[in-house]
């Protein structure tokens, strides 16, 4: 199954594919790379991406933008604010603190997350993959800013959710830049390190990327990013005119000038300066703007280059590091001595325009079993997508036991036996086992040797030692995320985009039947004019011109607004017009090639068959084996085609054999009425009988009938095979 990756903007979205050894980017409806990152609502539908392009002026109250900077951001932040200014649609504060949405959908005010939102714009771009793969796309890897916050990360993984999407890997802009960099770039040194400087000028953000580059390896040494103003924002009044690229650089100073902040920053965080720059590449939207690259020229002390990079299909691991430290604190709650509170951070927030809770855990109840202080073992895991969680708890608890040791003769080596703790590797020495045996009473032995007599003595020996033993038994832990979508409600925002996602698709369907009808009428009028003419009776075609005509108009008025089934009728109820003509001129077409094979066949056996036998010198060359060849193989076609040619005549005569009795049988002679008899008188000298069935006598090829007037009906007799010289 193909890799699919989404790269999605504030203005613009990429959707790319591994496919063929390399990655490529594929159209949307319109044939276009970039699709634009808008979703504009209707009465009866909606409309993502391109499709929303004209709604973005004819409908901007019902036309949501900007969604990447209304991702995962407060409604009270000031950022935010600025930004509502300028927006055309109703943004209002929900009861989590973060913004909601106002549009008209179906005829009704629905309020929409910025999260379901992009989760609308992922299931335009899944669209827009399956059908370039022809296949179903689940897994996909999703290009995000670096600076996004763990809030935002999780809100692209629901919104990816939302669009029945499953994101393997949130992978940074300037981290996938680079690395496509490292793979394309040849001029790298063995040992040297080369670091570059990689700029991410986009529609509404800048990122700025050091990385240092070795033959074969690509390390990242750092990202910082920070958010700027949109350098274009909506202008309630609609000015027409021209300017100069000077006074445009002129009017922008102040913008271009926050450039440079993020460039030091950049370089301070690396640990590197000016000097230790090998080269700058600059990416996204911005890199066309000469202002910017002016900026970069004057502060690097070089030239950037705007880069395209054609990137291979390869494999490789991609250990992420993220900007923002983050801290966890922990604490008991008022009252509870069973459980534990849990606060994950951002340690500095003073780069960050975001909020500085994360999440928050509940870690328990749990309870010791000894009486003794609790200890708690947490697993914190930052994991692929830079979100942070909490795992698992743990509870640790020590307890002493006993653990017995006993000696049954000294002969043998003491054995230490051990409840669920291993044993002592190494066997007790002789010393040890007379320490033992002189601590129970037994007589001491000197050097190791018995006192009494020769025989040695049968001893046994227990000591009960105490060790500690560890038990561990998971505690239950609760998560609260700061702004995120609870499970339920991302189920619930699943179904409603399933249930918009159907809609949709129904308006479509019946938007395309109402176009097929009036694509009908339209196509018929003409060709019944053109190339239908002679395959219709005048009458029939002024019947069917006036219906198409009545549809035409209908389309117009009372059938502008029905349903996908009323237009299935209707183009029905004109192909059972259409469809016969249509049929007879496909039937003559089809003839007239037939014919026209036929011919060509008869010309290419006389063609070859005069060649081979031919005495002219141009054919002197060829060997009179290879022209006896020529000539059976016309000889072969040749009897073929006469053979196709009988059978036609053959079959000619049975239709003729068959039909011709039927249709000539003689109309039957009514009753004469009971009349007086009279003598009849002598028939006129110079008049000759009628033959029965004179009055059938019109029937027969070439003449008209009243069944067929003006039709002519082929004669068997005239079948005649195609003579060949």
């Amino acid at each position: 199954m193909s890799v699919v990756g989404f790269d999605f903007g504030n203005q613009s979205c990429v959707v790319a594919v591994a496919r063929q050894g390399g990655i490529v980017a594929v159209p949307n409806d319109e044939s276009k790379l970039k699709t634009p990152s808008l979703v504009s609502f209707g009465d009866k539908q909606r409309f993502i991406g391109t499709a929303a392009t004209a709604s973005c002026l004819m409908n901007p109250k019902n036309t949501i933008s900007q969604i990447k900077r209304l991702i995962g951001s407060k409604f009270s932040d000031p950022e935010l604010q600025r930004d509502l200014e300028s927006l055309p649609f109703s943004v209002t504060e929900g009861p989590d603190g973060y913004p909601l949405i106002h549009v008209q959908y179906l005829g009704e005010n629905k309020m929409f997350t910025p999260t379901q939102a992009l989760g609308m714009l992922f299931s335009n771009l899944k669209s827009i993959a399956e059908k370039n793969l022809n296949a179903e796309v689940v897994d996909c890897c999703i290009g995000i800013p670096v600076y996004f916050t763990d809030i935002q990360r999780r809100a692209v993984i629901d919104a990816a959710t939302i669009a029945g999407l499953h994101p393997l890997s949130l992978i940074h802009e300037t981290d996938a830049i680079a690395l496509a960099y490292g793979y394309w770039e040849t001029d790298l040194g063995e040992n040297e390190v080369m670091n570059v400087a990689f700029v991410d000028a986009g529609h509404a953000s800048l990122q700025v990327c050091i990385a240092a580059f070795k033959k074969a390896t690509c390390q990242r040494l750092r990202d910082c990013c920070e958010r700027v103003k949109k350098i274009l924002g909506a202008n309630p009044e609609v000015v027409s005119g021209y300017i100069k690229i000077e006074e445009f650089e002129q009017i922008s100073t102040s913008i271009l000038e926050r450039v440079k902040k993020p460039l030091e920053k950049a370089l301070a965080d690396a640990g590197l300066t000016i000097q230790n720059i090998h080269s700058v590449e600059v990416v996204g939207s911005g890199s066309r703007v000469p202002g910017m690259i002016k900026i970069l020229t004057e502060f690097f002390g070089m030239e950037p280059r705007c880069i395209f990079i054609p990137v291979l299909a390869l494999s490789f691991n991609v250990n992420e590091r993220f900007p923002f430290p983050i801290s966890l604190t922990w604490k008991t709650p008022d009252g509870d001595t069973q459980s534990r509170a849990g606060d994950v951070q951002y340690a500095d927030v003073s780069e960050l325009q975001a909020p500085a809770e994360i999440s928050r855990y509940m870690i328990g109840p749990f309870q010791s079993t000894n009486g003794q202080k609790a200890k708690l073992e947490v697993t914190v895991h930052l994991n692929l997508h830079g979100i942070v969680s909490v795992e698992s708890a743990t509870l640790l608890e020590e307890e002493e036991v006993d653990v017995p040791f006993i000696k049954e003769s000294d002969n043998e080596p003491a054995k230490m036996e051990t409840n669920e703790l291993p044993a002592d590797p190494d066997p007790p020495s002789a010393a040890d086992v007379n320490m033992q045996d002189s601590k129970t009473g037994a007589p001491a032995a000197v050097n190791g040797m018995p006192e009494l007599g020769d025989k040695p003595i049968q001893m046994e020996t227990k000591v009960d030692a105490m060790r500690k033993k560890v038990n561990k038994k998971t505690v239950p832990v609760s998560e609260v995320v700061s702004g995120a979508l609870a499970a339920p409600d991302v189920q619930k925002a699943v179904e409603e985009e399933l249930e918009m996602a159907l809609q949709d698709r129904v308006m479509k369907e019946t938007n395309d039947m109402k176009n097929a009808v009036k694509s009908y009428a339209y196509d018929m009028r003409i060709k019944l004019h053109g190339k239908y003419h002679d395959f219709v009776m005048d009458s029939e075609r002024e019947q069917l011109i006036t219906s198409l005509q009545e549809v035409e108009e209908w389309l117009s008025e009372d059938g502008k607004d029905e349903t996908k089934d009323v237009y299935v009728a209707k183009l029905e109820e004109l192909k059972k017009q259409g469809d016969p003509i249509e049929e007879s001129y496909k039937e003559h077409t089809e003839r007239a090639a037939m014919y026209d094979q036929m011919f060509s066949l008869a010309y290419y056996i006389n063609c070859h068959r005069e060649a081979a036998i031919s005495t002219h010198p141009m054919f002197d060359h060829i060997d009179a084996a290879e022209k006896q060849k020529v000539l059976n193989e016309c000889a072969e076609a040749e009897a073929w085609l006469r053979g196709k040619i009988q059978e036609v005549k053959e079959k000619c005569e049975a239709l003729d054999r068959f039909c011709r009795p039927i249709m000539t049988k003689p109309t039957p002679t009514p009753a004469k009425p009971a009349t007086p008899e009279l003598t009849s008188p002598a028939p006129f000298q110079g008049s000759e009988s009628q033959p029965q069935g004179a009055n059938n006598a019109g029937y027969g090829p070439g003449q008209d009938t009243e069944a067929g007037v003006g039709q002519e009906v082929p004669a068997a007799a005239a079948a005649e095979p195609m003579e060949m010289d």
